[in-house]
């Protein structure tokens, strides 16, 4: 023991981590961070844990008052013999009887009606009958419990022609429309409200699909379903009781019920530790105690998939148990104290820590003290007395506020989105659509989209200015489709918008200019923003607010944009194929983008073709480096990827079928866990490359989670020494504030696919465009950056592309009325052969994929180096080592690469 050291005597100890504990109770929701698992572990006889377990559960009732929600799971029960749901509905009650007075009733409604499917009769249907029966089984539970069935029986008794009418009203509600309405809801709740939303999440990463239709999906797990295994009922169950706990400490503002839940909910699991800890009344074997040990690891996964604040769970185990569970041992109850108190300031997932009780002597003796009770928030008010001086409060100072405004001439609540948007479910600022003036643009929106938004805006009025007069113009509106609102303009979460949007800006100033200049043709372009938040969280309802401006505009004849393949991504295509709206993509690859919509077109190659660029790449270029210094191709890969990511599963495999899967290891993870996921992958990794130095990384999951794998992989032993190759969603991570990625990982040597390079692509095309940039944006910071990304080119391609439909339809139809049909029936049918040059490459849609066949692709090497650029500021140089494809007029198409031109390039099929 260092000198430094003192020890804290073992009672003064105890104290101070019940302290701890008390303060974790009673944290106020509106400072909750993280749910908590308190193991105490001991050894031999569990008296001293038992005891201190009562003693902290004593703690939550004064006087036969109760001042926290708490539940008691003892081993006595028969949880084991009994339904799957005997334990939920034991917590549930204890729950519910346990709420200090003012505080309201918990209705847990997700657990019920998850309660009511899996303990419900076996559904006779099948297929789609089966769900309407499970529905229908769930209405009827719902009726019954909540008494709203009675009416139609009271209805029946009276015989009075008043009630005839009211009677043939309620007839036709509950025999028609009633259950199909409370299926929507339920499934709108279940699947899309904010904070409820998880069974989507749950289910799709059991099944590995998304969830379209909740009762289609929830049936599994009703009798004689195939997820109506017991395990997997238990999850549902439990993520069910958090999610309902997590809601009912959410404060509603005219709710003083709510306001007064100040407290967890603390549950207490007596006795989990394994057969030769049991009661002695326990039966042979402890099936109990397997049962609440599974109920505990469930908690620690659940409570880190939900994010859940409002549970504390305390439980009597060994110690073994506590390791299994990776849980942090602390050294003594001091530790723990410090522990639990720094730990809950954080909002890295649930906080989980072994307390050992020892010494147990004087741990029990402690226990049998009397002790001071917790200490939750004190109202003055009772419940009904604060709800009405909090209407009162509300309507003097909403009085106040209206009567200011309209004497000064500042109205309240301009600070709220305009017309055509709302507000963001997932974050700061504002969703929906933007003309690009600055009235309409996005709250939350980074700085640098501003003068962007600017130049859009100036081509708007100079579309309307043309459309004046008697060589008037036609005007169409084409739809930006992608994310705005982020913390930062390059935030890899927005998917490259930026540059994105940079080249649509060009395209349309280009565009209109040169239509103006021909009196035959004459189409001007307008821009509409659709800003879907970060990963296209918003971008379904987004997608509907498109529609609704489309069938008010009949100007509006395309969307483009769809730069990543999210579930929200998918959502909104199917929004848009239903209005028979047509898209063009920009820099999505996954395989089944196409698959989404028949009005779908895509510019980027799929992940198939990235696949087996990479895989080429691989087998050929000489890029681990041997201890000699000599370089040799990677024999073997390590591929990452994230299992509920669409495309980065999607890369994963195709890089695994293409590579062979014998060559690979696999590490998968959930980026949405917290960082201790990163460090485990970190630590694998640097093992798998000790075994085997002639192996490289294979980045297959999104860009925002690079920089945190690198940071915590140069923790390891392997001092950052790795060579990775990533997808092309890495070149998100490379852009201002992230290109410190390079300088800050010495031993990284990265690669990279892009989908193109117009500085250093020689066709015509390429060059135009190239030189209308450095004009368009000459006085823009960061021009050479964003001219070298490759999603300005494909903005670009993509206004280029649906402008040339648009064209072909005018001049076919010779009516200034065409629409969206027709512009779909033109991409359709008129992008036979080369008949399009774009910057990145031949757009053709001919074939049966609506995908350009041998799309150009490259692979780059961040090396770090410096290159000036216009501005006469250094940059960071990449350097191009694989280029593969048809790239059009002005080059050579390349079917070969590498030195002398000596490796084949990968061909697509057909």
């Amino acid at each position: 023991m260092s000198p430094s050291h003192t020890r804290v005597p073992a009672r003064r100890a105890i104290d101070r981590f019940v302290e701890a504990w008390d303060a974790v109770v009673v944290e106020s929701p509106d400072r909750q961070n993280a749910a908590a698992l308190v193991l105490l572990t001991g050894e031999g006889a569990t008296v001293a844990t038992h005891s201190l377990l009562h003693s902290l559960r004593a703690r939550l009732v004064a006087d036969n008052t109760e001042l926290a929600p708490h539940a008691l799971i003892e081993p006595g029960r028969a949880y084991h013999a009994g339904p799957v749901t005997m334990l939920y509905e034991d917590i549930t009650e204890d729950l519910a009887r346990t709420m200090p007075a003012g505080t309201g009733r918990l209705t847990f409604p997700s657990y019920r009606l998850l309660r009511d499917i899996v303990a419900g009769e076996e559904p006779a249907e099948s297929g789609l009958g089966r769900a309407r029966a499970v529905r229908r089984a769930v209405y009827a539970e719902h009726l019954r419990r909540t008494g709203r069935g009675r009416l139609r029986e009271q209805l029946r008794e009276q015989a009075s022609g008043w009630a005839q009418p009211v009677k043939f009203l309620v007839e036709l509600w509950m025999d028609w429309l009633a259950e199909p309405w409370y299926g929507y809801r339920i499934g709108r709740r279940m699947l899309r409200a904010r904070n409820r939303n998880w069974y989507a999440t749950w289910a799709r990463q059991l099944r590995g699909t998304p969830v379209r239709d909740f009762f289609a999906s929830v049936q599994d797990l009703a009798p004689g379903g195939r997820d109506a295994d017991s395990e997997v009922v238990e999850q549902v169950l439990l993520r069910a009781l958090l999610s309902d706990l997590d809601n009912a400490l959410r404060h509603r503002v005219l709710s003083p019920w709510r306001r007064r839940r100040v407290t967890r909910f603390v549950l207490f699991v007596e006795d989990a530790g394994p057969a030769d800890r049991r009661p002695p009344d326990a039966p042979p074997g402890d099936p109990e105690g397997a049962y609440l040990r599974r109920f505990l690891a469930e908690y620690l996964v659940a409570a880190e998939e939900l994010r859940s604040r409002s549970t504390l769970v305390v439980g009597c185990v060994q110690r073994e148990f506590a390791a299994e569970l990776e849980v942090a041992a602390q050294a003594d109850f001091e530790a723990a104290a410090g522990e639990l108190q720094s730990r809950m300031r954080s909002r890295s997932g649930p906080v989980a820590l072994a307390v050992p009780v020892r010494p147990e002597a004087e741990v029990a003796e402690w226990s049998a003290r009397d002790h001071r009770k917790i200490m939750p928030r004190f109202f003055r008010w009772g419940p009904v007395a604060g709800l009405t001086l909090r209407c009162l409060t509300v309507a003097a100072v909403g009085a106040a506020l209206i009567g200011g405004g309209y004497f000064t001439g500042v109205l309240p609540f301009t600070g709220m989105c305009p017309s055509g948007q709302f507000g963001n479910p997932y974050g700061a600022g504002c969703l929906g659509l933007s003309d690009g003036t600055g009235p309409q643009r996005f709250e939350g929106m980074p700085k640098e989209f501003d003068r962007l938004f600017g130049k859009i805006a100036e081509n708007n009025r100079a579309a309307d200015n043309n459309s004046k007069g008697r060589d008037a113009a036609v005007v169409r509106t084409v739809v930006y489709f992608g994310p705005m609102t982020a913390g930062f303009a390059t935030d890899p979460e927005l998917g490259g918008s930026l540059p994105e949007l940079r080249g649509v800006a060009l395209a349309q100033h280009d565009i209109n200019i040169n239509e103006a200049k021909n009196n035959n043709k004459v189409v001007q372009l307008k821009v509409l923003l659709a800003n879907t938040g970060p990963g296209f969280k918003g971008a379904e309802r987004v997608a509907e607010e498109v529609v609704k401006r489309a069938k008010k505009d009949e100007g509006v004849v395309g969307v483009i944009g769809f730069g990543q393949s999210q579930p929200g991504t998918y959502d909104a295509m199917k929004v848009f194929d239903e209005a028979s709206i047509p898209m063009i993509g920009t820099s999505a690859t996954a395989d089944d983008m196409q698959d989404q919509s028949n009005q779908y077109y895509q510019l980027a190659p799929t992940n198939d073709r990235e696949a087996r660029i990479m895989t080429a790449f691989l087998r050929y270029q000489p890029i681990i480096q041997s201890s000699n210094g000599t370089m040799s191709p990677a024999q073997n890969a390590i591929v990452m990827s994230d299992p509920e990511d669409n495309y980065s599963s999607n890369l994963a495999e195709d890089f695994t079928r293409a590579f062979g899967k014998s060559r690979i290891a696999s590490i998968k993870y959930t980026p949405s866990r917290d960082g201790k996921s990163l460090t485990d992958q970190a630590n694998q990794v640097c093992e798998k490359l000790t075994a085997d130095p002639n192996t490289a990384v294979v980045w297959a999951s999104r860009a925002r989670e690079l920089k945190a794998f690198l940071d915590k992989y140069r923790d390891t032993t392997c001092d950052g020494k790795v060579t990775v190759l990533g997808g092309d969603d890495v070149t998100n991570s490379l852009l201002g504030d992230n290109k410190s990625i390079i300088a800050n990982n010495i031993g990284l040597s990265l690669y990279h696919v892009t989908l193109a390079l117009p500085k250093l692509t020689h066709t015509n095309k390429a060059r135009e465009f190239v030189n209308k940039y450095n004009a368009y944006y000459r006085h823009e910071a960061d021009n050479d950056e964003m001219l070298q990304d490759s999603h300005s080119a494909l903005g670009w391609d993509a206004m280029a592309a649906l402008s040339h439909a648009i064209g072909k339809s005018y001049s076919d139809s010779g009516d200034k009325n065409f629409g969206k049909s027709t512009v779909s029936k033109s991409l359709n049918g008129d992008f036979q052969g080369a008949e399009v040059q774009g910057v990145t490459g031949i757009i053709d849609f001919s074939g049966d994929s609506r995908v350009p066949t041998n799309k150009p692709m490259y692979v780059l090497h961040d090396t770090g180096s410096l290159l000036h650029g216009t501005d006469g500021k250094s940059k960071n140089a990449p350097v191009e080592v694989l280029k593969c494809g048809i790239f059009g007029a002005g080059s050579q198409n390349l079917s070969r690469w590498g030195p002398e031109l000596k490796y084949r390039c990968p061909v697509d099929p057909g």
